[in-house]
């Protein structure tokens, strides 16, 4: 295209949900795989500098724009400033709203803020407040019904990362006018060959074989299974170790990861679990490359992103056998049930203390396909 098109993206860094913050890295760096002529100008609407600085950093997109998307504007220096800015150039020095000519803004354009936009896209990662509505607060089940329920009833679009997530909508909003769209996403890691695996599994004080279980410590991520199946097959004599990493705190149950804790250390085998923290995501991606195989024992999902850092290196995946997880990965996979810790702990017997490689794929194809289906919404 002779005119690059303009379009918003909205990013924050957010530890508290970081499958988000590399959702947006991930779609970045998967448009940098268009080519050259059909890569986006995308402006890049975040809270300050350092979280643009992060994700150009991180993505090394060509053709990326910073915009403050701070609600700063009745800040009357602010105010003065733009007036005197309009006097002499006829145009405000900070805008007061989004960019009205970008193509669309993704993925939860709301506010006074993105009121100009003429095309807003949003995203909805799944529906899991519908299913386990004990996981969350009232007043959190309210908002996001809501927000729902607003959503369904305009005349905008949404992007599902699933189709059983899209059914899962449509199901609770049969009535729904949005415009549903399904762009199954896949990651893109910046190259982690400067990182010594004996110098982590040191740092770490990693076993020789060990499974990885990479999820952030929330109650739905169902770290309790992996926890009693370990358990299970060291009481039979079968030498099993685990290791978790991941944010450790659910603010909807700070007591979860405490929790989980205590059961590993009273398993009678506490030193086959391996609780890592936040670490770093060069040092996580080699502990899960050198790993033998990739536990993912979720209650609910939209797509996830450990599933697809296994499938980009080439690691067995073990996981539950939800709708979004059978739909995500069909090789290289083994489902259980996702509360039987005993059929977990059958199918870790297999695996454990050797290496099962899997078939090889060529997954840069999927991280192109993730980028051409976004880029097809213009």
């Amino acid at each position: 295209m002779s005119h690059r098109t303009k379009i918003g993206i909205i990013y924050k860094y957010y530890e508290q949900w970081i499958g988000g913050t590399y959702y947006i890295l991930n779609l970045i760096s998967a448009l940098k795989t268009l080519p050259e002529s059909h890569k986006p100008e995308i402006l890049v609407y975040a809270k300050d500098e350092k979280d643009f600085s992060f994700i150009k950093a991180q993505t090394t997109y060509p053709y990326l724009c910073y915009r403050d998307s701070n609600p700063f504007f009745s800040n009357f220096f602010l105010r003065g400033l733009n007036k005197f800015s309009r006097m002499m150039v006829k145009k405000n020095y900070i805008p007061k709203k989004a960019d009205a000519e970008i193509a669309f803004c993704f993925p939860n354009p709301n506010g006074d803020f993105y009121k100009n936009v003429k095309r807003k896209i949003y995203w909805v990662p799944d529906l899991q407040e519908k299913h386990y509505p004990s996981f969350f607060t009232e007043e959190e089940i309210l908002a996001r019904n809501a927000f729902y329920n607003e959503l369904a009833q305009n005349q905008d679009e949404v992007v599902f990362s699933s189709e059983s997530s899209k059914q899962d909508f449509f199901h609770f909003f049969p009535d729904a006018k949005i415009k549903p769209h399904v762009i199954k996403f896949a990651v893109t890691h910046a190259s982690f060959a400067h990182i010594d695996f004996e110098e982590v599994r040191k740092k770490f004080a990693l076993p020789s074989n060990y499974f990885i279980c990479p999820n952030q410590f929330w109650v739905h991520k169902n770290h309790k299974v992996v926890v009693e199946a370990i358990a299970q097959l060291n009481v039979e004599g079968i030498a099993a170790n685990v290791v978790f990493t991941g944010k450790e705190h659910d603010y909807r149950n700070p007591a979860y990861t405490d929790d989980i804790k205590k059961l590993a250390a009273e398993s009678g085998h506490p030193d086959a679990f391996r609780f890592l923290g936040f670490i770093d995501r060069s040092e996580q991606l080699v502990i899960m490359q050198h790993a033998t195989a990739l536990i993912q024992p979720s209650l609910s999902e939209g797509w996830s992103t450990t599933i697809e850092d296994a499938l980009s290196l080439e690691k067995w995946v073990i996981c539950s056998d939800i709708p979004a997880n059978k739909e995500q990965v069909h090789e290289n996979v083994s489902f259980f049930e996702a509360t039987n810790p005993i059929q977990l702990a059958e199918i870790l017997k297999t695996f454990a203390n050797k290496k099962i490689p899997p078939r090889k794929e060529n997954y840069s194809e999927r991280v192109q396909q993730f980028g051409n289906e976004f880029i097809r919404l213009i």
